[in-house]
């Protein structure tokens, strides 16, 4: 069921990718010769005006072969994409990863509005042997104040008891009605790298408005490709092994995963698989969508474009290299399935 939830998704994202560079190509009459689906032999073809449609046996990408960026003769009453100006290239280029992060935003809007489950004050377990469960706390108690502070969300309560560096805090709960104040010591704990007090707090479902949900929508696409650039640099500076990167089969496993906890944790774990692609296509790697963009550029500083067997080669040079990562990081993905 993972792998066919996979191959989905694949299918829908690399859909709305490259069906941002063919509408933009179409829309500045270039020739389209091929929207693919998938790289390797066809297992499917079909054809819309003078493009062909094909689905092929490997899911896990696509393409489309544009008159002037690929070889081909120039399909009747349509442009080279080379007889274009320049700016118009890029916006063909930017129009799938932008259509990818389009996609990320519509879909993190969509979580919003069906809701999401979000921590609240109220105290669903307390762990043994820990400082809670030591100084009387019990589940359904729900936490107001630190040391007289009144408190609004679990991250408040997280920060207060981390500040307080071990020190002895009291904190008001409300229980039957009626406020108790309960003094206790935070523990530090190694493996989380803080202080904590050994409980777990409940969730209640959250809806939002359309309007909060499409701003919510749009914030949560930036913070995520802020934290998705972030972790680039750190992996390119080495302060993030590679072994962390997950491949196709770490995806899938992940898709089931969110499968599980339901249409809304899907929902979203798709929308960051496409926010992913958007910002990755992005990057100046040689085969990526960046990387063309960036000849573009250097066309634009030159005064002409670069030789164009120079730059297929080095687009090659840059697939291979993608694929070798591709089975690399799936090596990680399979020792990682199997620690479990």
């Amino acid at each position: 069921m993972s792998f066919l939830i996979f191959v989905l998704v694949i299918f829908v994202a690399t859909l709305v990718h490259e069906g941002g560079h063919f509408i933009f190509a179409r829309i500045f009459g270039v020739g389209v010769y091929e929207f693919s689906i998938g790289f390797g032999p066809r297992i499917f073809k079909s054809k819309y005006k003078e493009t062909d449609l094909s689905v092929r046996i490997l899911p896990l990408g696509g393409f489309v072969r544009i008159a002037g960026l690929d070889e081909g003769e120039v399909l009747p009453g349509t442009k080279r994409f080379d007889q274009i100006k320049s700016f118009q290239k890029i916006l063909v280029i930017l129009a799938g990863p932008v259509m990818n992060i389009i996609m990320a935003a519509f879909l993190f809007t969509l979580v919003f509005t069906q809701g999401i489950y979000v921590p609240d004050l109220r105290i669903q377990s307390v762990n043994d042997n820990f400082p809670a469960a030591k100084a009387g706390i019990k589940v359904g108690d729900k936490i107001v104040a630190v040391n007289g502070i009144l408190i609004k969300t679990p991250n408040d309560l997280i920060k207060m008891i981390s500040n307080s560096k071990g020190e002895k805090i009291t904190l008001t709960v409300l229980r039957d009605g009626k406020d108790i104040n309960i003094s206790l010591t935070p523990e530090f704990d190694q493996k989380e790298n803080r202080y904590i007090i050994g409980i777990m707090f409940d969730r209640t479902l959250k809806r939002y408005s359309i309007v909060d949900s499409i701003l919510m929508g749009f914030t949560q696409t930036i913070s995520w490709s802020i934290a998705l650039v972030t972790s680039i640099l750190m992996l390119i500076t080495g302060k993030m092994p590679v072994g962390s990167l997950a491949g196709p089969i770490g995806i899938a496993n992940m898709l089931g995963q969110a499968a599980n906890e339901g249409p809304t944790a899907l929902i979203f774990f798709i929308g960051f698989l496409s926010l992913n692609l958007g910002i990755l296509n992005l990057l100046p790697i040689p085969a990526l969508d960046g990387s063309r963009i960036l000849f573009i550029i250097v066309e634009i500083i030159r005064g002409k474009p670069v030789d164009p067997k120079k730059e297929n080669l080095i687009h090659v040079a840059g697939f291979i290299f993608l694929i070798l990562l591709m089975i690399f990081v799936s090596y990680f993905d399979i020792l990682r399935i199997f620690k479990r």
